[in-house]
């Protein structure tokens, strides 16, 4: 009652404590608390929408998602432009972060703790954009979730994230000029993966102990126009897989002052 009554503008302040879900928000305000103050599921749905501009949550705990695939159930659910989400917990939800039909959202400093008992391939993204633009994800860490995905999403930037025994790190389809920097991806099945893409810039990563059969740094399938600059690949089953890339006549890929090691 008091989220649906509140004025565009509005900060709220949760004190510690566990609220109850679901939680949707339709007018531009700030949500905030201690990472103490949790808002827990009900068992169904997404626990926490935005669905206006310029919404902004900051600090607090999401717990929890109901299971439905088909409804991208999860912990966080954004729609609308220049929402910034900020040091927020997510954790036993399906999918973590799912942001659709946006621009220019900020996802910064989350912690995302994906449902480390499910197969990998069955768990939800840790974090999902469906066709966003202009997005900053940053210093972010991911565990046990399945990917960072990119989807029908150009000109994103994905910067300085952390992101642990999940399957890809970061996933690109059809997701032109975007930049991947500064992460340290550990432990996954995939580093990175860019699908049907261009103008991907892939820059000062570390990607390592990707050590499964079938396990790669950085796969790319037809692709072009890519810069693979300064990266580390230590201990990965492939460091480097290219699949009819570049893809176009007149397209290029361009890997320069890389380390390869062990």
């Amino acid at each position: 009652a008091v989220v649906d009554s509140a004025r565009p503008g509005a900060v709220l302040c949760l004190s510690s404590g566990r609220y109850d879900g679901p939680v949707e928000i339709h007018t531009r305000l700030t949500l905030q608390g201690p990472d103490n103050a949790v808002i827990g599921s009900n068992g169904a749905g997404t626990t926490v929408r935005a669905l206006a501009d310029g919404v902004v949550l900051v600090g607090f705990t999401v717990d929890g998602s109901g299971r439905r695939y088909d409804k991208m159930d999860g912990g966080v659910y954004l729609h609308g432009d220049r929402i910034a989400i900020r040091h927020l917990t997510v954790r036993n939800a399906l999918f973590g972060i799912v942001v659709e039909r946006s621009n220019g959202v900020t996802l910064a400093d989350n912690h995302v703790i994906g449902l480390a008992g499910l197969p990998v391939g069955i768990r939800g993204d840790g974090i999902r954009l469906w066709e966003v633009r202009g997005a900053l994800v940053t210093r972010n860490r991911l565990e046990d979730s399945r990917d960072i995905l990119v989807w029908y999403s150009p000109g994103n930037r994905i910067s300085g994230n952390s992101v642990v025994r999940s399957r890809y790190a970061t996933h690109f389809m059809y997701s032109d000029d975007c930049v991947v920097e500064d992460a340290e991806y550990t432990e996954n099945i995939v580093g990175v993966f860019v699908m049907y893409s261009r103008g991907v810039t892939l820059r000062h990563n570390t990607i390592a102990d990707n050590a499964a059969a079938g396990g790669m740094g950085l796969g790319v399938k037809e692709s072009g126009n890519l810069v693979i600059e300064n990266n580390r690949f230590v201990r990965d089953h492939d460091c480097l897989y290219l699949d009819t890339s570049p893809f176009r006549e007149g397209d290029s890929v361009l890997a320069q002052g890389n380390t390869f090691a062990r």
